[in-house]
Formats: C-alpha cells, structure tokens, sequence
C-alpha cells in the first residue's frame, strides 16, 4: 500500500513501515474495532513518532478505504477513517446515500465494541 500522505498538522513519524501480513494471532483493527482472527489478512503499520512507537493493525475493508483517500491526496490519522468518510460524504451532499448509511453503521459497531471493551469507562449500560 505505501502510506504516502504528508499532512501539514503531523510531523510524521522518524520511522515507518506498513506490510501486508496474515494474523498468526487476534489482532483489533485500528480504525473500526473489528476483530482480526488468526489466517485473516490485514496491513501491519508501525512507527515512531514524538510520542514513541505505536502499531496501527488495520482491517482489508478499512485499509482499502484509506487507500482511496490517499489516492485523492487526503489525510487521515489513525483511528478517525469513518468519522473522517462521513464528513466527506455530509459535506459532498452524500450523507444519505448508501454510503453513508454504511459508515454510520461502522461508526456504530465501532461505539458498540468500544463500550463493551472498555465498560469501566464507559459504564455497564450503552
């Protein structure tokens, strides 16, 4: 894939790489929270940073969008793809076409896998 954006509010990391591997164990997707399971492929990004080394395992379907919006020359940082995508689709005036209701629908599993990852945050009730 080749991570090749440069944004103007990062510094970039010191140290980069991203490779396609298969998952010997349960990894969580970076941008959607989804599962990973063992045998599944998924792009493996790490780096250095200012606030040090941090690895970004990123689903097939999240790092073929993010792939698309590089090619159009955009930035997103890690984390904020589909809330990113449907901003993008609200101020295109595509908020409420098929791909929108597909990421609020990722958005949405994303807050539900979050809550039940991280109850002591954010309580036991959704």
């Amino acid at each position: 894939m080749g991570l090749s954006c440069e944004c103007d509010w990062d510094a970039g990391p010191t140290w980069m790489r991203d490779r396609w591997v298969t998952a010997r164990k349960r990894h969580v997707c970076c941008e959607c929270l989804a599962e990973v399971e063992p045998g599944e492929r998924y792009l493996d990004i790490a780096g250095v940073w200012v606030s040090g080394f941090h690895r970004f395992p990123t689903c097939e379907r999240c790092a073929d969008l993010r792939e698309s919006y590089e090619a159009l020359g955009y930035c997103t940082m890690f984390g904020t793809l589909w809330d990113d995508h449907l901003d993008m689709l609200e101020m295109d005036g595509k908020g409420e076409t098929r791909a929108g209701a597909v990421a609020r629908a990722v958005l949405a599993d994303r807050e539900r896998r979050r809550r039940e990852r991280f109850p002591s945050i954010y309580g036991s009730g959704t």
